[in-house]
C-alpha cells in the first residue's frame, strides 16, 4: 500500500508540473533568480543532502542574486522521466547519474566507466567534450557531485569464486551494472532502489548492486548478509545539470559563480567520499554485514570485466564517439 500511495503521490506531482509548463519565469525587480531542483534519489539519502549543500553554497556565493530550491526526489518525478523533464524546461536543474538519460544521450553512460579524477577529467578534454555533447539535448553539463563512488555486490548468498554468480537473481534499478551481472550468468530484475530492502526480504532478489550508502541510507545491511567488497564503478556517474536555455539567459556572474563553485566542491569531494565510503563499509560489519573477497586471479578479472562489458555496449550504442571517449579517458 506505501508503495502504491508513493508512485500515486509522484504521478500527481508530476502531472501537476507538466500542466504548470516550464519552470523559467521573470523575477521582479530586487528579488533573485528562482530554479528548481530535483535530485534521483529520496531526500533522506545523503547523496540527495550532499545537492542540498551545494545548491546552497552556489545560493550564498551569487549573494543571494540566485536561488535554486531543492524541490524533492523522486517523489516529484519519476528518475526514468527526470532528464526528459530537464529538457522540457519543467525543472531546471537536476541531479541524477547520467545511464538514467541514456536514451537521450547514449555516450553519457561513458561516465561511470572513468578512472580519472573530476580535476584530471577537465585536464584531459573530457569534461569539455562532454559539456558540448550535453548541448545537444538541451542541458548545460555542470560537474560532477560525487568523485567516489564505487559500486559494491549486496547478497544473501556466499560468494567466494565468479562462478558462484551464475544463477543469482541480481536487482539493479538502473543499466549500471546489468551487462556484468549477465556476463556472469545472473539474472537481472529491475527494481527501484527505494525498493531493494523489501526485494531483499522477500527473496525477490538474491543481491542488489549499489553503492556503500545502501548501508547507511537503505539499511540493506539488514536484509543482507555479505557484501562483496570488490569496488566497481569508482567515480559513479552523478552529475549536476541545468537546462540549456536557463543557464545561458543566466549573467555571467552568475553562471561563473555556479561552474567555479563546482569544481572547487569536485576537488573537496574526493577525500571526503573516500572517508564516507571507508566509513559507510564499517557500519556495515559493525552490524553484523560479511564482507566477502575474491581470490586474486578473480579480483582482477571481475574489476576487467565490470569495465570491458560496459565499454563493449558503449561501442555498439555510440560506434563514432568510441575512441575519441577512450582517449579522453585514458583507457
Amino acid at each position: 500500500m506505501k508503495k502504491i500511495l508513493y508512485s500515486s503521490l509522484s504521478f500527481f506531482i508530476f502531472t501537476a508540473l507538466l500542466v504548470a509548463g516550464p519552470a523559467k519565469s521573470e523575477p521582479a525587480a530586487g528579488e533573485p533568480i528562482k530554479l528548481k531542483a530535483v535530485h534521483f534519489l529520496p531526500s533522506f539519502m545523503d547523496i540527495s543532502k550532499e545537492f542540498v549543500e551545494l545548491t546552497n553554497r552556489i545560493n550564498k556565493r551569487t549573494g543571494d542574486k540566485l536561488e535554486i530550491k531543492v524541490i524533492g526526489g523522486p517523489d516529484v518525478i519519476p528518475p526514468p522521466q527526470q532528464g526528459e523533464a530537464l529538457r522540457k524546461g519543467i525543472i531546471d536543474c537536476l541531479m541524477c547519474p547520467t545511464e538514467y538519460y541514456k536514451s537521450l544521450l547514449p555516450e553519457a553512460t561513458v561516465f561511470h566507466l572513468s578512472k580519472l579524477t573530476p580535476e584530471e577529467e577537465r585536464e584531459s578534454g573530457f569534461y569539455d567534450f562532454m559539456v558540448e555533447r550535453h548541448k545537444k539535448f538541451g542541458v548545460f553539463y555542470v560537474g560532477r557531485t560525487r568523485a567516489y563512488d564505487p559500486f559494491f555486490v549486496y547478497t544473501s548468498k556466499k560468494i567466494n569464486k565468479l562462478e558462484d554468480f551464475a544463477g543469482l537473481k541480481l536487482g539493479r534499478s538502473a543499466p549500471l551494472c546489468v551487462p556484468l551481472f549477465k556476463e556472469l550468468g545472473a539474472a537481472v530484475v529491475t527494481v527501484g532502489a527505494g525498493e531493494f530492502y523489501s526485494a531483499l526480504e522477500r527473496g525477490v532478489v538474491d543481491g542488489v548492486g549499489h553503492p556503500s550508502d545502501g548501508i547507511t541510507g537503505l539499511n540493506l545491511h539488514e536484509v543482507s548478509d555479505y557484501l562483496l567488497e570488490e569496488p566497481v564503478y569508482l567515480r559513479n556517474s552523478t552529475v549536476f545539470l541545468i537546462n540549456l536555455e536557463v543557464f545561458n539567459d543566466l549573467p555571467e556572474d552568475i553562471q561563473k559563480v555556479i561552474t567555479d563553485t563546482t569544481i572547487a566542491w569536485e576537488k573537496e569531494r574526493l577525500d571526503k567520499d573516500k572517508a564516507r565510503v571507508k566509513s559507510e563499509l564499517n557500519i556495515g560489519k559493525q552490524n553484523g554485514l560479511k564482507m566477502l573477497q575474491l581470490p586474486p586471479h578473480d579480483s582482477q578479472e571481475y574489476f576487467d570485466l565490470a569495465y570491458q562489458v560496459e565499454w563493449d555496449d558503449l561501442k555498439e550504442d555510440v560506434p563514432d564517439l568510441y575512441p575519441k571517449l577512450r582517449s579522453l579517458l585514458k583507457q
